[in-house]
């Protein structure tokens, strides 16, 4: 992995740049500065293996800077890429005398010229250290944790449950007011004509929101599916709705600016209770336009009940529950686009990377004989392509419970929500469970905390309210008699709990069509 120092005193500048590098294999952004005195600084404290500067800048020019490091007795100098215009090239001929790698013409700057300047960095690199060994590809996981994306997609039952993951995920999370936004890679030309929506493409887009958004709002990136980004946006009192427009709306033409690529927006409502993140997020999916969303005249991909059910799969290694959902959608193949089955098999990818803290490194490894590694399913142009794809992908997650079910700490877990499971229609206390499987409620309350995103009562209390919910929605049955089937004290604790889950009362609960 080669890090890189961008230098240049016009920030959209760095940002486009920093959008062109994040395509790439085996580059790392590690600094942005706005002149020479700055960039001087980052060298000497972070050693950055290449420097790509501009020549006229504020305080120290690009040239003065070269001129630095190079007459320095700096034991390790970085390889510099220098950025001119058309009426600069005196200044080109002092870059040279100091060794500067590469020139680029900066209104001809585009990926492949930028690609072709780093080969010759890497060159001189190379001759540098004595050793012309590739760097080691990185596997750092590039997503945000399931935290953020159970809140979109309703992974949570109340906002107690989100408190909690909170306490353990983000502290810094809790704001005042919330604000979702779906962004849209796709459009109707991606539909029609280009159904392999490339993985290094989607990083570049979340990189260049990330770039563009994070110095004046607080926003966590979530990968929703194939095409779309979730954004979650934390406002206070100094950020408003319009400002958080105007800023969307600069990335958007960032993004068309320096990628070529027309991304679409869309806003969720505002609000200011977490729990009802999902519901935003959904209206902001729901507002995009129809060609945004993952539809087809044959069928409907309903991508969050899929995303859902491996979510629970994962939680408790749910062999069954994994292959009839992977079942289902090789299924579906059949029945949909070349460009909605990317879409759907694409989904499980999101979820394995959200949901294991390795899941990255996992699928590089299970897809090592694939060109582009995991990554190739986007290029796929034939449905058995994809079924093989999916067949792969499926041992790659078995491995994983298989790996997860013999860790014995997590073993205990397991077993304890089996039991809940099958007793969910008993009063159920820490207690009881941990004396059932023999061990302390001590030490079950603490496994609980690090092996389940739901502490042992939430959990508990979560099962209760789903079986109350699937029962009124298939049957008419008395509130007072479901509360007492369930182990509830009374009905009114019930309905009490029931509407601080759902957001309705058991007599409000709508019939499931």
């Amino acid at each position: 992995m080669r890090n890189v120092l961008l230098v240049d005193d016009e920030p959209l500048a760095r940002i486009g740049m920093q959008s062109m590098l994040s395509t790439m294999h085996d580059i790392k952004v590690t600094g942005s500065v706005s002149n020479g005195a700055l960039a001087l600084e980052f060298i000497r404290s972070s050693h950055p293996d290449i420097v790509i500067t501009d020549i006229k800048m504020p305080v120290m020019d690009g040239l003065t800077l070269l001129k630095t490091v190079c007459e320095s007795d700096m034991e390790k100098r970085p390889a510099f890429i220098i950025l001119t215009s058309y009426e600069e090239f005196d200044y080109v001929k002092s870059a040279i005398k100091y060794d500067a790698c590469y020139y680029l013409v900066k209104m001809e700057l585009s990926p492949q010229t930028l690609s072709e300047a780093l080969k010759k960095a890497y060159k001189t690199l190379d001759m540098l250290e004595g050793n012309g060994k590739p760097a080691a590809l990185s596997t750092d996981n590039i997503f945000v944790n399931r935290f953020y994306y159970n809140l979109l997609s309703y992974g949570f039952h109340s906002e107690e449950a989100i408190l909690d993951a909170v306490e353990r995920n983000d502290r810094d999370f809790p704001s005042k007011r919330y604000l979702t936004v779906a962004v849209s890679l796709a459009d109707e030309n991606s539909r029609m004509h280009d159904h392999s929506k490339s993985y290094s493409t989607y990083m570049s887009v979340t990189s260049t929101l990330k770039s563009s958004l994070s110095p004046s709002l607080k926003a966590k990136f979530v990968p929703w599916s194939q095409d779309i980004i979730g954004i979650i946006i934390l406002l206070n009192d100094e950020i408003t709705f319009e400002d958080c427009s105007v800023m969307i709306n600069d990335a958007e033409k960032l993004i068309k600016q320096y990628l070529g690529i027309k991304v679409t927006c869309s806003f969720g409502t505002l609000t200011e209770s977490m729990i009802l993140l999902s519901s935003s997020f959904s209206s902001a999916l729901a507002s995009l336009d129809e060609n945004m969303l993952h539809r087809t005249e044959t069928a409907t991909i309903d991508i969050t009940s899929v995303s859902r059910r491996l979510i629970r799969a994962f939680d408790s290694l749910d062999d069954d529950l994994m292959e009839q959902t992977l079942k289902n959608i090789e299924l579906s193949i059949d029945t949909l686009t070349q460009y909605d089955s990317i879409s759907l098999v694409s989904c499980v990818i999101n979820v394995i990377i959200n949901c294991l803290n390795d899941g990255e490194s996992m699928l590089e490894n299970a897809f090592s004989n694939y060109s582009g590694s995991f990554r190739s399913l986007y290029s796929f142009t034939g449905k058995e392509q994809i079924k093989s794809y999916l067949i792969n992908l499926k041992s790659c997650i078995e491995n994983a419970f298989a790996r997860q079910k013999n860790d014995s700490k997590n073993k205990i877990v397991l077993t304890a929500k089996q039991y809940i499971r099958e007793h969910v229609y008993e009063k159920l206390s820490l207690s009881d469970v941990a004396l059932h499987i023999g061990v302390s409620q001590n030490y079950l309350s603490t496994l609980f905390g690090s092996y389940s995103d739901l502490g042992f009562s939430e959990y508990v209390m979560s099962l209760k309210i789903q079986k109350a919910r699937e029962t009124l929605e298939k049957q008419n049955i008395k509130v007072y008699e479901l509360s007492d089937m369930l182990g509830f004290e009374n009905p009114q604790y019930f309905s009490k709990v029931y509407k601080k889950y759902t957001g309705y009362s058991p007599s409000d609960t709508p019939a499931k069509i």
